[in-house]
């Protein structure tokens, strides 16, 4: 014996966690500033572009965005190895290429709750991961760069 539905009740459980959620990250936004977080994804993407130069690795753009900065890997290194190298070894996640890209390339994100030691500690990580695949660099200095364009654009 069901009982009608009250007028002013949901025919459902609403998704209070999703709307708190997204509250959440509205303050957070809001807090930090919608200016302040653009210029913190072109500092993260401007140090991530140069630890990939100085490894001796290639961007795949030629224009890349601050959003994300999308890096070739070598040879036939396998990109997939390297996402499951830095998750296993570090619990880091970054993004395989889609499509054609799958396998060649990996993508380090600059949007959203990333701030300057995850993008210090991902960098340091992902020579760990470059260097037991077999790449040949001198140890640190794609930190080294990483730090050097942080001082550059904070000065």
């Amino acid at each position: 014996d069901l009982k009608p539905r009250a007028r002013d009740r949901p025919a459902f459980t609403p998704g209070i966690g999703w709307g708190a959620s997204a509250g959440a990250s509205l303050k957070w936004l809001l807090d930090a500033g919608v200016g302040t977080l653009v210029r913190t994804a072109g500092d993260l993407s401007a140090m991530s572009q140069a630890a990939v130069a100085a490894l001796g690795l290639e961007l795949l753009s030629d224009a890349p965005s601050d959003s994300v900065t999308a890096v070739r890997t070598p040879g036939d290194m396998d990109s997939g190895a390297v996402i499951k190298g830095l998750k296993k070894e570090f619990g880091a996640s970054i993004a395989n290429g889609q499509d054609a890209l799958k396998g060649k390339i990996f993508r380090l994100a600059h949007l959203g709750n990333y701030d300057y030691i995850d993008t210090m500690g991902l960098i340091a990580a992902l020579e760990v991961v470059l260097a037991e695949a077999g790449l040949k660099f001198e140890s640190g200095a794609g930190l080294k760069a990483a730090q050097a364009e942080y001082l550059k654009r904070k000065g």
